[in-house]
Parts: C-alpha cells; sequence; structure tokens
C-alpha cells in the first residue's frame, strides 16, 4: 500500500479503517531506505527548448546521475518543487513557450518509488513563483506574481482550499519559505527583510521583527529548531554565499558562516538532514546545520553539470538496485 500511498489516502475504505500505528507504519515504509538529493533541471520556456531533467547526487562517488526527464511542461523561471510523503510535487507555473505562454494553475506530482509522473488537483489560482512547504501532511502554495492568497492541499480529498492569505495584502514573489516547529516562515523578495509566521493551527500570519539586512535572501531553511537564511552578497571584494541564523523560540538573528564564490547566478539550498547542499550553476557546497557551530565544508563538490536552466533542489528516498541510472 506504501506504493501507492496518494490512491489509497483517497480511499475512505482503506485509509478509514487504518489505525494510527498502522497509518504511520505506513507512512515510514514509503520513507524507507536513503534519503538523497535531487534536482529537477528546469529549462527555459522557449519554442522548441529541450525537456528538462530530475537527476540525483551520488555522494559517495562524487557524481550526477539521471532518473528522468521532467514533463514538458515544467519549463520556465515560474516553477516551484516540494517533496511531501516521499513525492516530489512540481507547480509549472505557466504554460506554452515564448511570448504565447500564459499562468497555468496545473499541479504535477513525480512518484520515485514507480518513476511514474501524474497530475494532481489544479491549483484554485494560477500562481507563477510561488513557494511549496509542507506540513503536517499538508501542502502550501504561497503567493506568487502578484498575489497575496495561500493555498493548501488535502492528499486525502485531492483538493486545494484557500488559507489565510498573506498579512498586510502583502504579496510575495522571489521569496523564500520553510517549515520549522509547526510553523511556516516567509520572507526575502518583495517581502525584503519582514519575516512572516504562519500558525497552521490557528489559519493566521503574525508579522516577526524585520531582520535588519539589506541583502537579498536567496533561501530560507530549518533544522534543529534554527531557521537559517542564507544570502548572496556581491562586493568589490568578490562575491560569498553569508548564512545567518535565528531560534525559531527566540527570533534573534546572527552571522553564523559565510563561504567566497565566484561570481554567482543564483542559489538553491535543500537540507538533507543537518546536511545543506548549496547549488549553483558553476559550484556545489555543503553547510552543516549543527546546532553548535554551523559551517561549511571545506570540500567543494562536483557542480551540475552543463544546466539546461534554473536548479530546483529537493530531497527524495530513491529505491535502492535495479538498472545504474546514466551518469551526467
Amino acid at each position: 500500500m506504501s506504493q501507492h500511498l496518494l490512491q489509497v489516502l483517497r480511499s475512505p475504505h482503506i485509509y478509514g479503517r487504518l489505525n494510527a500505528g498502522e497509518r504511520e507504519l505506513l507512512l515510514a515504509l514509503r520513507s524507507r531506505g536513503r534519503p538523497r538529493l535531487v534536482v529537477a533541471d528546469v529549462p527555459p520556456a522557449e519554442p522548441g527548448h529541450r525537456r528538462g531533467r530530475l537527476c540525483y547526487y551520488d555522494e559517495d562517488g562524487d557524481r550526477w546521475c539521471q532518473l528522468c526527464q521532467l514533463p514538458a511542461e515544467v519549463a520556465g523561471r515560474g516553477c516551484a518543487v516540494c517533496p511531501m510523503f516521499n513525492y516530489l510535487f512540481v507547480v509549472p507555473g505557466g504554460e506554452g513557450a515564448g511570448r504565447a505562454r500564459s499562468p497555468s494553475r496545473r499541479v504535477l506530482c513525480y512518484d520515485p518509488l514507480g518513476d511514474s509522473w501524474r497530475d494532481i488537483c489544479p491549483l484554485r489560482q494560477a500562481r507563477p513563483h510561488c513557494q511549496l512547504v509542507a506540513l503536517d501532511g499538508h501542502l502550501y502554495a504561497i503567493g506568487g506574481e502578484c498575489l497575496a492568497t495561500v493555498e493548501r492541499y488535502d492528499p486525502r480529498r485531492d483538493r486545494w482550499a484557500f488559507a489565510a492569505a498573506l498579512p498586510r495584502d502583502t504579496f510575495a514573489v522571489a521569496h523564500a519559505a520553510t517549515a520549522c516547529d509547526g510553523d511556516i516562515y516567509v520572507t526575502g523578495g518583495t517581502l525584503r527583510s519582514l519575516l512572516l509566521r504562519y500558525d497552521a493551527r490557528r489559519d493566521s500570519w503574525a508579522t516577526s521583527p524585520a531582520i535588519g539586512d539589506k541583502d537579498r535572501t536567496a533561501e530560507l531553511l530549518s533544522a534543529h529548531g534554527f531557521l537559517y537564511r542564507f544570502q548572496l552578497r556581491r562586493g568589490a571584494g568578490g562575491s560569498d554565499v553569508a548564512v545567518s541564523r535565528c531560534s525559531a523560540s527566540a527570533r534573534l538573528w546572527y552571522r553564523c558562516a559565510s563561504h567566497p564564490l565566484p561570481e554567482p547566478a543564483g542559489l538553491r539550498c535543500a537540507a538533507l538532514g543537518s546536511l545543506v547542499h548549496c547549488l549553483g550553476r558553476d559550484f556545489h557546497l555543503r553547510f552543516l546545520a549543527d546546532p553548535i557551530s554551523p559551517r561549511f565544508g571545506a570540500k567543494e563538490l562536483r557542480p551540475f553539470p552543463a544546466p539546461h536552466g534554473s536548479l530546483l533542489p529537493a530531497v527524495l528516498v530513491l529505491p535502492e538496485g535495479g538498472t545504474e541510472p546514466p551518469r551526467l
């Protein structure tokens, strides 16, 4: 049943008869194995563009391997990805190519156990450049181009519903979001240094004190009860990625690490336990989110080879064994 979890969740005569222990076991079986960093290489939405690809990083061999091609609809800069229940959910954000491209409500789902793609219920609003966050078995689509609204996906009903909108009619684009200690945090982009916190139990947003740093937030992640803010800084002396963190309870930010970079075009991150993989077109770093001494690793890892477009990382558990996938 764990291999077909989404279908089981939507079947009251099956899932409804399971007790709490059996439901937890079902989720545990679904995610049994070794978590791996996966990256969606999303091509530009141009006429005749190459199909994107979904790849994973093999830590043992410091190499990249291809899992599958992305659906043709997954293209352009407005895409968002998020893992939940060991599925990868993708909001393409748009459809069509070039000047004919238009916003899309479509949502796709990749199952690594079956190596298959399918559609789920579309969003109520098309929201390119939104953020996807998983929390307590639900998926949240936050903001998007000129949008202050938020939608919540219930996998048992295969339905999106509106949640509380962002406060003060603040629309969020180019923002970063993460879940930490049962809440969702959003900052960066059009929100600038404002930090928003969403309480799912009350379906309400609160505004936290401004972070007080003018550098643009590239990513926001959580580990061990801390929020980590990754920023790209460019100056006369060169470029670097700077990391600040705060306790989700105290919300007092301080700079905890930095690492020099070649002139970066962008930065995307994904947390694999306490290890945060930081990816750009020409670099691949690993950051240890240690509660006592957070720091970057001394060794630079193999960058993603010849990206077609935007790199969107996530973490999935992949099946072991079988035919070895092609190396990149």
